[in-house]
């Protein structure tokens, strides 16, 4: 409760545009909210004039609703990949992103 408590009234007083950063990042900013408030978070962050760097475990918001699949990476030990070059499968609007990547079908 204390952690959605913290980002919502960080969420409010970042909403004015003077007190807005040019750059955010949050790791594992879902880690304790269900995935439609983490999807929420998202939508609520594009809407600021800012860039954005979130980080998560959650596969459910790898979706092409939410962003574009140039915009996620996909992080393991020895490199960071963009989703969008790292499979040989034609990624269209209407396809599952997360039942791709539980599938196998990113990582070259």
């Amino acid at each position: 409760m204390k952690s959605l408590l913290l980002l919502y009234y960080w969420l409010e007083n970042i909403a004015e545009k003077s007190k807005c950063p040019s750059f955010i990042f949050i790791d594992e900013f879902d880690a304790f909210y269900h995935f439609e408030l983490s999807y929420f978070i998202i939508e609520r962050l594009k809407s600021y004039a800012c860039q954005v760097l979130l980080t998560t475990h959650n596969t459910s918001i790898f979706t092409n609703d939410l962003l574009r699949p140039d915009c996620y990476y996909i992080c393991s030990r020895d490199k960071i990949i963009n989703a969008h070059n790292s499979t040989q499968q034609e990624i269209r609007f209407g396809h599952n992103l997360e039942s791709f990547y539980r599938g196998g079908k990113f990582g070259k």
